[in-house]
């Protein structure tokens, strides 16, 4: 985010963390919605067999996921195709396993 508006409410946002989002020589981005003025390009999210593959991948041992096909299928359905779900997901599956995120 280049908004200077933003700065100490998330990390590493405003003009000089993202010094090319601010660069008004870019054209602004095409939008959709009311309110969105430019700020955000809504692209959709994954397909629910990314999804399935991603979280399959993500959490691994000796190539057999770690997450079992039913907890996929849920959380594929919960995260609407969005990436950040399945990363916090993913997490929390670290977590309730005592891992460190690292592996």
């Amino acid at each position: 985010m280049a908004d200077p508006g933003l700065q100490g409410q998330l990390d590493y946002t405003g003009p000089a963390a993202r010094p090319r989002l601010a660069t008004p020589s870019v054209p602004p981005a095409r939008t959709f919605g009311p309110g969105l003025r430019g700020r955000q390009v809504l692209v959709g999210g994954f397909s629910p067999e990314d999804c399935d593959d991603y979280l399959a991948r993500r959490l691994a041992h000796g190539g057999q996921p770690l997450i079992s096909e039913p907890s996929r299928r849920v959380i594929t359905g919960r995260s609407h195709g969005l990436p950040l779900y399945l990363d916090l997901s993913v997490m929390r599956s670290y977590l309730v396993r005592g891992l460190d995120g690292r592996s």
